[in-house]
């Protein structure tokens, strides 16, 4: 990029992003929390520094300065963008780079999705080595009983009413990075602390403390499980262990003390002393004294403003001189600041207390160097986004890591045998990548992507079948007592879903002119619909869930830039109003499905799935799934009434029995069902739709949804009468002949444009 371009691409300065950021995550309670479940993911960083990186690039994993990259193995791609980073504690500034934006060496990482074993063996070490008031019992009787142990060295710089929003806060945050249930009741007051925090200025203060306790907390864990008790844990490569890399000082925050007056008590001006949290000692590397101006007037709600009294953050002719006119900065400069960063060897301002008395102070403050010559930092239009002119290698050097993407040539193995003999090879590949701890390369990601599940392949896991001998010990040998469990499990369950198909629903969104930025796959298997992805929608972010490890396993190899959660969907922590569309082939199968939460009425596991992702999809958001005829043609309509009022069917298409014969190896009367999520939820009385209801068919043998009795032409096929279950006969649809049923599904994709 020229100069002349570079002048022309103004941004705005940091202190406009850091306070339009502030009122933007303040504004409601879904973004705060969206905001504290990206905190989570970068919790190692400071408030500032967490505020700033979500401003600037939000689908971040991991990130870190160009030296430190260097320092791992790793080098920064060409064309990659940094991200501006301010900690007004230290006044330390610096240009950090996504994992995304790297490649080389593969990287040892911590894996943050704690089992419960890894929560019992903290417990455990907890009540054995720690003193406690009592025996925790439960991993969330730690978690708040260690915040509060926390809390107690710091006590003399919070006010007393502080202490409860930050534990609320502080355990938000660790509950979200430790993969545990988020309760109703710990949302409820995350919002109350956001109402109360805007009421009365104090919000900034909160999340300050609150992150410093995070951190605190989510140290020990790492620290207890990788070295007191020496446990070997699953690493992956997209979750990034740099305790020591990102920062080689000490947890060092400034002594916020604080005069804040409230209607309800009077808060004395107190005077800090360094504190000793656990073996940490709280105070700056050279016992340096504290100034802090705490800036008056309450109009802004806890969000800073540009006002003449608002102190800035200044900094010296000596620290100003490493950044250009345009904020860019050079291959020595870079490493200069990355290396000081991680070395700790900024000399720190020297800092007096100094508080100003008002009605309500406590608000948005900046500390204030007075060493040097004082120049206002963000009085310069700062390009944070622009690319340090750093060097990057050549683009051959290393092979860029990207998500898979199905090719159209790309076939699947046809027929039992060829396809267990792909899984085999896929799983082994897995045990391989998994053991060297690398990425896959792009003939890798071929051989991974061949895995289909053991969907009609029950015939393996029979002892007793002599064509599958050598098949059956080939499994017993290969897999673990749970991997193949699961396996048995899928046979029954797992179907794979046809590519061709996959192409057809994206093509339905497309059509309505979908444009997602979060995208949802809550049963994703090993990510075929992240692999067929439109172009179109390749820098959405993605995130998906799979219960079974293997295949999800399989599914981080081959999209290593989504956020994949190895879990079942009822434990998957996530905000209302979060994505724009889910997606996906959701589990066939007549069981429940348990939620602590118990926010989602009908637990049968297809009734559960839509309605946990409607909750999920913004208003106005899409819900493209395909389902067994069970949720649209059971007699039980009141699941059906029950999305009825939160969403609007868009249309429906039914599709042959044959259409998972393929890859599925099973045959299955499905659906396909598109909902858009209403703005606001309607009370259905009266009008009640018609794909709500069911219709007696055949002289009421059996029955089937109104909706496709009423439009024959969403039926892919001839609906036939077959076998019994419940009572009724069994309503299959078969393909019609010399009907090619992809042809069909084409005209329904293109008739998809608004509620029917």
């Amino acid at each position: 990029m020229n100069e002349e371009t570079r002048k022309k691409k103004k941004r705005p300065s940091l202190t406009t992003l850091y306070e339009g950021t502030m009122k933007e995550i303040t504004s409601n309670e879904n973004r705060y929390i969206e905001f504290l479940n990206f905190a989570s993911r970068v919790h190692k960083y400071s408030f500032d520094e967490q505020l700033l990186l979500y401003a600037q690039k939000q689908d971040v994993h991991m990130v870190a300065t160009f030296d430190i990259w260097k320092k791992l193995g790793r080098f920064v791609k060409r064309g990659s963008t940094a991200a501006l980073l301010f900690d007004y504690t230290t006044q330390q500034r610096k240009y950090v780079f996504d994992i995304s934006e790297t490649g080389g060496e593969p990287l040892q990482v911590f894996d943050w999705q704690l089992l419960d074993n890894d929560k019992n063996d903290l417990l455990r070490y907890w009540n054995t080595y720690e003193k406690q008031s009592g025996t925790l019992v439960n991993w969330e009787d730690g978690i708040h009983a260690k915040i509060a142990s926390y809390q107690k060295p710091i006590g003399d710089q919070i006010h007393p009413f502080f202490v409860k929003d930050i534990e609320v806060v502080a355990a938000y945050i660790i509950y979200q990075r430790t993969n545990t249930l988020i309760p109703e009741d710990l949302l409820l007051d995350v919002q109350s602390v956001l109402q109360i925090g805007k009421r009365d200025n104090t919000l900034l203060e909160i999340q300050h403390f609150a992150n410093l306790t995070a951190k605190e907390f989510l140290q020990d864990v790492e620290r207890i499980l990788n070295n007191e008790l020496k446990k070997e844990r699953v690493l992956y490569h997209d979750r990034i262990k740099f305790e020591d890399e990102l920062s080689r000082r000490e947890w060092q925050p400034a002594s916020r003390d604080r005069n804040v007056r409230r209607n309800d008590a009077d808060w004395k001006d107190r005077e800090a002393d360094p504190i000793e949290m656990g073996e940490r000692k709280i105070a700056s590397s050279d016992e340096m004294e504290v100034k802090r101006k705490l800036s008056s007037g309450s109009e802004t709600n806890g969000n800073s403003s540009a006002r003449q009294d608002q102190p800035v953050l200044r900094e010296t002719r000596d620290e100003r001189k490493l950044t250009d006119r345009d904020g860019t900065i050079s291959e020595s400069e870079a490493s200069e600041i990355a290396s000081d960063a991680s070395r700790g060897d900024h000399s720190e301002p020297t800092i007096v207390e100094e508080v100003k008395e008002s009605e309500r102070s406590g608000s948005f403050f900046m500390p204030v160097s007075e060493r040097g010559e004082q120049v206002d930092l963000f009085a310069e239009e700062t390009n944070y986004m622009e690319d340090p002119e750093i060097s990057y290698l050549e683009d051959n050097e290393e092979e860029s890591v990207e998500n898979f993407r199905f090719a159209d040539t790309f076939t699947f193995p046809s027929g039992p045998k060829a396809k267990f003999q792909a899984n085999i090879a896929a799983i082994r590949l897995l045990h391989r990548l998994e053991t060297e701890n690398r990425f896959a390369n792009s003939e890798e990601r071929n051989i991974l992507a061949q895995y289909s599940g053991w969907g009609g392949l029950a015939d393996a896991f029979d002892e007793n079948k002599l064509a599958f001998q050598k098949e059956y010990l080939e499994l017993k040998e290969l897999l673990t007592p749970e991997e193949y469990q699961a396996a048995f499990e899928g046979t029954l369950t797992t179907y794979y879903t046809e590519p061709a198909l996959i192409d057809r629903m994206y093509q339905v969104l497309q059509g309505l002119n979908v444009e997602p930025e979060k995208i949802l796959e809550p049963s994703m298997g090993i990510g075929h619909f992240f692999g067929r992805l439109p172009k179109a929608y390749q820098t959405a972010s993605l995130t998906g869930v799979e219960i079974d490890k293997l295949s999800g396993r399989i599914a981080k190899k081959l999209y290593p830039k989504a956020a994949i959660q190895l879990k079942g969907f009822e434990e998957m922590n996530s905000q209302s109003n979060t994505f724009d569309i889910a997606i996906g082939n959701i589990p066939f199968n007549d069981f429940n499905v348990t939620d602590k939460s118990k926010r989602y009425p009908h637990k049968l596991i297809h009734d559960y799935f839509f309605e946990k992702s409607l909750d999920l999809v913004k208003p106005g958001g899409y819900i493209l799934f395909v389902t067994s005829k069970g949720t649209m043609d059971k007699k039980d309509s009141r699941a059906r009434h029950y999305l009825a009022q939160r969403a609007d069917l868009i249309s429906a298409v039914r599709l042959p029995n044959t259409a998972f014969s393929g890859l599925g190896g099973t045959k299955a009367t499905t659906d396909i069902l598109l909902l858009q999520k209403l703005e606001k939820e309607r009370f259905v009385v009266e009008d009640i739709p018609e794909w709500v209801q069911t219709t007696g068919f055949q002289d009421s043998q059996g029955r089937i949804n109104t909706y496709f009795y009423n439009h024959p032409e969403k039926v892919l096929g001839e609906l036939k009468l077959s076998g019994m279950y419940g009572g009724q006969k069994v309503i299959e649809c078969v393909p019609k002949a010399n009907q090619d049923w992809l042809v069909e599904l084409d005209k329904w994709a293109v008739s998809c444009k608004g509620p029917y």
